[in-house]
């Protein structure tokens, strides 16, 4: 219950029993939108609106400490305007008279710019992520449509990866997501429309969030974007490339390393670019064509997507895998580990590929790189240190997905 100025309002879910008073009618997301605004005048309204979405069922799997004001907000105007929710007017009575007749939109364009007529939202859509490899849902995307009457806002994917949008205007949705304070491993690229999805069951973990079982291993990422490689050359620095490609140096580092310190950022030029040549000082590594594997990934955004009301899409995404070696700590002039074999492979056994020891350089003192192609997307993988003794070998990595592998560095006992 919400008491402002002379009317007190009083919300109700669609199964509760009709409180006393007139009822508001909302026929669009965005008129009540505004009767929401309104009402925030005083702060403490705020968290009312979040405490309806927190014992709202339906929208379960929505993170709700990560969303804004704004889209709190959002949300709350969805359930008025798709009658989830419903709200009725008391008039208080030091206020000597009942006024429940005046319209709702009456009262907020007497503090808003008066709105041309909308056509009726009568339409929804429902829009879906999934991994193009697996057909598993992709989680925790966040899009910003753009309807048919020129409203915007981002909707999260939540744990489901399903966006559903009721009390639309009908007509072409606008997808897209932008790129600020990206970082490639927790981005998707988009791939198309269409095709199957896979629904599994979704099992509470301790803490009470929702994963998939390990059968069914969810992908997570924020965004859909659009990645372009550059392989760097010599002369060339990250300020350079990144104003190339109409980027802030910032936006760069932290798309490729997500980090921001300069001495993480020389670091990781080194174990991600392969960089290996220094400043005169010798402090700071520098960019060369010589780099293995040299390549600078540059985000660009996403959009232009446009996709009907009254029906459910698929969007098909994949992971960005960046090329990253693994670094294995090995001495290389021990002469018991020169048949030696470095495997990496798929639990299942389906692809499995093989690195011999005496066929390796070294990187660094006791170091050396292992550089694989690339597994089957979606598949845990195995990686094992065969030393040619009669046993299984030692496992470096069980049952592991290739995200946690790379890049990483490997100590041997």
């Amino acid at each position: 219950t919400i008491v402002d100025g002379f009317s007190t309002y009083e919300f109700f879910f669609w199964s509760d029993k009709l409180p006393e008073g007139k009822r508001l009618d909302f026929f669009h997301a965005s008129t009540a939108r505004q009767f929401l605004t309104w009402l925030t005048r005083d702060p403490f309204n705020m968290g009312f609106f979040r405490d309806i979405l927190t014992h709202d069922t339906v929208l379960g799997g929505f993170e709700l400490y990560r969303l804004t004001d704004w889209e709190v907000l959002e949300r709350v105007a969805e359930l008025l305007a798709g009658g989830r929710i419903g709200v009725v007017e008391r008039r208080n009575q030091s206020s000597g008279c009942w006024t429940s007749e005046v319209k709702i939109e009456e009262k907020v364009m007497s503090v808003t710019q008066p709105e041309t007529k909308q056509p009726p939202a009568d339409s929804w859509a429902v829009f879906r992520v999934v991994d193009d490899a697996t057909g598993i849902s992709a989680a925790g995307v966040k899009m910003k449509i753009k309807f048919a009457d020129g409203y915007a806002s981002e909707y999260p994917g939540g744990l489901t990866g399903r966006i559903d949008v009721r009390a639309i205007v009908a007509g072409a949705c606008e997808l897209g997501c932008d790129i600020q304070d990206s970082y490639i491993g927790d981005c998707f690229c988009y791939v198309g429309q269409g095709g199957d999805v896979i629904e599994s069951d979704m099992e509470p973990d301790v803490q009470g969030r929702t994963e998939m079982t390990d059968e069914y291993k969810l992908q997570r990422g924020s965004r859909i974007i659009e990645v372009e490689e550059h392989k760097v050359q010599d002369g060339e620095t990250l300020e350079s490339v990144a104003l190339k490609h109409g980027l802030s140096r910032r936006q760069l580092i932290y798309f490729n390393f997500g980090v921001e310190q300069p001495e993480d950022v020389n670091r990781m030029m080194y174990y991600s670019l392969g960089c290996t040549r220094k400043t005169e000082d010798g402090k700071s590594f520098v960019l060369s064509s010589s780099d293995d594997p040299g390549v600078l990934y540059i985000p660009q955004k996403w959009s232009g997507l446009n996709l009907d009301t009254g029906r459910e899409h698929i969007l098909r995404v994949k992971k960005i895998r960046a090329r990253a070696p693994v670094w294995l700590h090995i001495d290389l002039d021990d002469p018991d580990v020169q048949n030696d074999e470095v495997i990496l492979e798929t639990i299942d056994g389906g692809w499995r590929h093989i690195i011999r020891v005496d066929e390796l350089e070294k990187a660094e003192e006791n170091w050396v790189q292992l550089r694989f192609p690339k597994p089957p997307t979606g598949k845990k993988l195995n990686l094992i240190h065969d030393t040619k003794e009669g046993d299984e070998g030692n496992y470096l990595f069980e049952s592991v997905d290739l995200d946690e592998l790379l890049p990483f560095d490997i100590e041997e006992d």
